[in-house]
C-alpha cells in the first residue's frame, strides 16, 4: 500500500516538476496532499478490478497509455489541476504505460501474493 501511495506522489510530482501539469495557486515541488488521497482511494481497485490484468502486461500497458491521460484530463475539468499542453497527455500516457503493468505485478507479487 505504501508503495502505491509513494508511487502516486512521485508520479504526480514528476509531472508537476517537468511542467506537464500544474495546480492552481500551488507553488510547491511535490503534488498537493489532496492528490495523495486519490491514490489512497485508487489502491482497492487493484483487488477489485485490476486483477483482470494479472499476467497481461501488454494489455495493462495499453490501458495505462490510453486511460491515464483521460483520467488526468477529466480531473482537470473538475478541479484545479491543469494539463499544460497536448504533449502532456502523451507524457502521462507514456509514464503510465510503464507504471501500470509494473504496479500490478508488484501488487500481486509482494502485497497480495496469494492471488497469483
Amino acid at each position: 500500500t505504501f508503495f502505491l501511495i509513494l508511487s502516486g506522489l512521485l508520479i504526480d510530482s514528476a509531472l508537476l516538476n517537468l511542467n506537464f501539469i500544474s495546480f492552481t495557486n500551488y507553488e510547491k515541488s511535490y503534488s498537493p496532499i489532496y492528490m495523495w488521497s486519490i491514490w489512497i482511494i485508487f489502491i482497492p481497485y487493484y483487488q477489485i478490478a485490476f486483477n483482470k490484468f494479472k499476467d497481461k502486461n501488454l494489455v495493462a500497458a495499453i490501458c495505462g497509455f490510453l486511460f491515464a491521460p483521460f483520467s488526468y484530463y477529466s480531473g482537470s475539468k473538475l478541479g484545479n489541476l491543469e494539463i499544460l499542453d497536448t504533449t502532456s497527455l502523451f507524457a502521462i500516457g507514456a509514464l503510465w504505460t510503464i507504471f501500470f503493468p509494473i504496479s500490478i505485478y508488484l501488487y500481486f507479487k509482494l502485497i497480495n501474493p496469494k492471488e497469483l
